[in-house]
């Protein structure tokens, strides 16, 4: 998804708050920049440990920040939701009278949408209809049978001869 923000205006908080929670309907979003979380919520996160992060604006943020070009990846295991967002920086906006403009954005593409549970128990039922388990999917059996009739005249005469000659019988 692509996003234009002032990365050195926004900070993580307003960026979890206003960008991944309201806009794009995270819940509990992790955030990794090059494979390396920066930020996690829910069951089992470390918050205490990423809370310190929450104040920096986004291009000071561990990892060389969210600055133009970087590619952050969001993650939201308790909706099996996962987005790459493309990072633009851009200063300066059109405003309206009033507005902040430092706390413009633009947003492109579509919204990502979250499995709805519906989805996620009728894969299961499928996948052990026929036998497998989704886990299995990389170990399939094929046989190969040979049915062309030119192969087994061969194999015949074979036998034949063998036998005419006393050596294939016991």
């Amino acid at each position: 998804i692509p996003l234009t923000i002032n990365t050195q205006k926004w900070d993580m908080n307003e960026f979890i708050t206003t960008i991944l929670k309201k806009e794009l309907g995270f819940e509990r979003p992790t955030i990794l920049i090059d494979g390396d979380i920066i930020y996690e919520e829910g069951e089992g996160a470390d918050e205490e440990t990423y809370r310190q992060n929450l104040v920096k604006k986004l291009d000071k943020l561990p990892c060389g920040g969210i600055k133009h070009g970087t590619v952050v990846q969001i993650e939201d295991f308790s909706q099996d939701l996962e987005v790459d967002v493309c990072v633009t920086h851009q200063e300066t906006f059109e405003v309206e009278e009033g507005d902040d403009e430092t706390k413009k954005y633009v947003i492109g593409g579509e919204k990502p949408v979250a499995k709805k549970e519906e989805e996620k128990t009728d894969a299961k039922p499928a996948a052990k209809e026929n036998g497998a388990s989704a886990e299995d999917d990389d170990d399939d059996v094929c046989i190969v049978t040979d049915t062309d009739k030119e192969d087994k005249k061969p194999a015949a005469k074979r036998k034949a001869e063998n036998d005419g000659n006393g050596e294939g019988s016991a």
